[in-house]
């Protein structure tokens, strides 16, 4: 069964109160539905995954694995991923009959629950300060791929470009003088990590002008605090289809997390003005690739962030595979956007698979 609207989701649940509940799935839409069930008193008895290791603790509950499942005819198992088919039928192989899974059938079911968790802060600094602040100007929008390299951070810098960057960036910190002016991240399992190591979060601070995270995510608990004062709360919005994604042309309502965070630092450049954006460090490339069926590929010989960031630590083991063609179906929206405003985006990134935009040489780009 699925649903469309959040009230009527929660409402389903309390009438089935007596029974057991569990989450399918600790990625973004399985931690916003635990969210969701705890600020509505909701009792639920935890997660489950392929892929993370049981024992993690998120929203309180404990994940478990596959090998655990015991197939109580009286659970609700609530299939939290928006790619759901592959789950589903996994759950029907133990025997769970479809009357007792819920599954996001309508993606935009995900953006009534973000809605209802009702995400709101008094900030000195708000999106809306951004909208066309560079206008006409160029940028570079920096991926962690394996291509990266510090000498080509350092160019970007000596030529004066301003720059984002993303996720773990901060642990090349004392390797170059280089630095972003905006540091973007959306994972909300990172989100949660940093926000726990308060010595990594005052780095990525203090080393740009500004850090973009999601509302919905641990950042969130911190807004009040007077240090974070450089902080600027995105509203993330789940694609309304699958099929196609949306670039959001004002980000100061949402921006559309697409999957991949180079999909939103495009959104956030577009928003502010820059006419011509370079992008390097986009490999599009995985050690492990989930198929739109939701098997997925192993690719051993696939390193999946540049060496410069040196170890993920916790992270890497909650690294849930990737699911490429919805990452490519970003980027086309955006050249979409893009071709139809005339704003330029093009792939300056060493070798790598992103054949989206067109390609320019970064070292002639520099001369």
């Amino acid at each position: 069964m699925f649903f469309s609207e959040a009230e009527a989701f929660v409402d389903f649940l309390r009438i089935n109160s007596d029974k057991k509940i569990y989450v399918w799935g600790c990625g973004a839409s399985g931690e916003l539905v635990g969210q969701v069930l705890n600020q509505n008193g909701i009792l639920w008895n935890g997660y489950y995954d392929n892929f993370i290791a049981p024992g993690t603790v998120l929203n309180e509950k404990i994940v478990f694995g596959p090998a655990d499942f015991s197939n109580d005819e009286a659970a609700i198992i609530i299939i939290s991923p928006l790619h759901y088919h592959g789950i589903k039928q996994q759950l029907n192989s133990y025997g769970v009959s479809d009357n007792r899974m819920i599954w996001m059938e309508n993606p935009d079911f995900l953006n009534s629950l973000v809605n209802m968790m009702g995400f709101k802060s008094q900030r000195i600094h708000t999106v809306q300060e951004f909208r066309d602040i560079f206008h006409g100007e160029s940028c570079f929008v920096v991926g962690s791929g394996p291509s990266l390299r510090l000498t080509d951070l350092e160019k970007i810098g000596e030529k004066g470009f301003r720059s984002f960057v993303c996720n773990f960036f901060h642990q090349c910190y004392d390797k170059t003088d280089f630095r972003p002016n905006y540091h973007v991240t959306i994972d909300k399992v990172l989100l949660r990590q940093v926000a726990e190591d308060r010595n990594a979060l005052a780095q990525i601070l203090s080393s740009c002008e500004y850090m973009f995270v999601r509302q919905d995510s641990a950042m969130f608990n911190l807004r009040d605090e007077p240090e974070m004062d450089n902080m600027i709360y995105l509203k993330c919005a789940y694609p309304k289809t699958l099929d196609r994604l949306e670039f959001s042309s004002d980000c100061s309502k949402y921006v559309c997390t697409g999957i991949n965070v180079g999909f939103v630092m495009l959104q956030l450049a577009v928003f502010m003005g820059f006419q011509k954006i370079y992008l390097i460090g986009m490999d599009h490339t995985a050690s492990r690739i989930q198929n739109p069926d939701g098997t997925v590929e192993e690719h051993s010989e696939i390193v999946d962030h540049a060496g410069i960031f040196g170890d993920y630590g916790k992270f890497s083991e909650l690294w849930e595979p990737t699911p490429l063609y919805m990452t490519t179906r970003g980027y086309e929206a955006a050249k979409l956007y893009a071709d139809t405003h005339g704003i330029e985006i093009y792939n300056a990134t060493r070798g790598g698979q992103l054949e989206v935009f067109p390609r320019v040489d970064f070292d002639e780009l520099m001369k």
